[in-house]
């Protein structure tokens, strides 16, 4: 017999979102090297660091897949692993596979490597190591165990307009997930991902006049993406239309005044603000609907480095000096509230930890409302060693009943006794 959500255990999830939002919020960065910290910043709007890992090899790019639950880092050196690392409930990181190419004589270029925001897949680019003479593109799904599997196939980008990526972006927006592909931040190039999994190169191309893309960052849709301008602007926020064809353009290119040698950027979650560091600190700028500027907020904050990310909630940001940690304020106005934190050095890529998604009902892996024997099936399937991709962030939650950010035969057990009322 199927079960529903009732009353009480309804009350519960409630308070537990509610408990949620005030809790600490967590971030992982590398450096440049091989040392990896991930920083705890309390609900009184303090920085700490929680843990730090010292890697085999030197990792400068990381990512968290979109349900809080992994960590991919880029490596570095010639081994060619590149490890993933579980967060368990403290929100610690713990190793849990290694990756390579799918030709493993092949490097992965790190920087060219992107989480699908919707699809929990990865975006990689692959090199060979003549010269770096062929690039390929591939999408890699994730399994339950953080194990990694090449889907589909791959894009040869060789001799393309994007033969050289150095960085950039996916979205989910226009029902697609779309990569901004930086060349050699001289011209930036739109890649389609359809839902099946192909990849296809479109015939949209941007050159160093209008686009010098460099770390390119996008607002919570996907819709609006900011890239700080290397050559003759500070700022440039671009659009996806949303025709369905992955169509792009520039919404405008913004010269602040006194502000000097752009380095980064953050979207905010709403597309309301984007924010922009450089030598003089980190400056906060308004924007329309439509991505066009509308104001410089308040004054720059301390801070700023090579790197820069905001939080889900777009609370805060992370600056790449040492740690630096900013508040935005409800206007869009930055206020600095540390400097960086005590031994910490210059930090190469930040990821936040998003929270982590909730039970909406406990055994209901599906999402239909209802706990029933649809539900053993795929758990059955999960709890089995297979190469099909992990779970979205809600199904997982409702399936991992011992709360041990795993899908096993435990939680199979569990949702069996939950069904006999056990």
């Amino acid at each position: 017999m199927a079960r529903q959500l009732g009353p009480l255990l309804f009350l519960l999830c409630l308070g537990l979102n509610a408990e949620a939002a005030a809790q600490d919020q967590f971030a992982v960065a590398t450096g440049f090297g091989t040392v990896v910290r991930v920083f705890r910043i309390t609900a009184s709007e303090e920085i700490s660091l929680h843990q730090t890992l010292i890697l085999a090899d030197p990792s400068e790019q990381v990512e968290v897949d979109s349900g809080g639950r992994f960590v991919f880092l880029a490596n570095e050196s010639d081994t060619k692993l590149n490890p993933i690392y579980s967060i368990d409930q403290n929100h610690e990181l713990h190793l849990a596979s290694t990756f390579t190419a799918p030709d493993e004589s092949w490097d992965i270029a790190g920087v060219g490597t992107r989480l699908v925001p919707d699809r929990d897949s990865l975006l990689v680019y692959t090199a060979s190591p003549e010269n770096l003479l062929r690039v390929e593109l591939h999408e890699a799904t994730v399994n339950n165990r953080l194990g990694v599997r090449y889907v589909g196939d791959y894009l040869d980008l060789t001799g393309s307009p994007a033969d050289s990526p150095s960085d950039g972006v996916a979205s989910s927006f226009d029902s697609y997930s779309l990569l901004v592909s930086v060349a050699d931040s001289s011209h930036a190039q739109i890649f389609r991902l359809d839902p099946s999994g192909a990849l296809s190169l479109t015939d949209q191309s941007y050159s160093t006049e209008v686009t010098a893309f460099a770390r390119p960052s996008r607002d919570g849709t996907g819709r609006l993406i900011a890239f700080n301008q290397q050559y003759g602007h500070d700022l440039g926020i671009g659009r996806f239309t949303g025709d369905g064809l992955s169509t792009f353009m520039i919404a405008d290119v913004i010269d602040i005044p006194d502000f000097d040698d752009s380095i980064n950027t953050a979207m905010h979650p709403s597309g309301r603000w984007a924010f922009v560091s450089g030598s003089t600190g980190v400056v906060s700028v308004e924007l329309n609907d439509d991505g066009e500027f509308v104001r410089v907020v308040g004054d720059p904050a301390a801070g700023g480095g090579t790197s820069m990310a905001i939080s889900a909630d777009g609370r805060f940001l992370l600056t790449g000096a040492g740690a630096g940690l900013i508040r935005v304020n409800a206007d869009g106005s930055l206020t600095t509230l540390s400097t960086g934190v005590p031994g910490v050095p210059s930090l190469s890529d930040i990821a936040w930890i998003p929270p982590r998604t909730l039970p909406s009902l406990p055994g209901d892996v599906n999402v239909d409302g209802e706990v029933d024997a649809a539900d053993v099936v795929i758990v059955i399937n999960e709890a089995l060693p297979d190469d099909e991709p992990i779970l979205p962030p809600q199904n997982f939650a409702n399936a991992d009943l011992d709360g041990d950010i795993d899908v096993d035969q435990d939680d199979l057990a569990a949702l069996i006794d939950l069904l006999l009322g056990l």
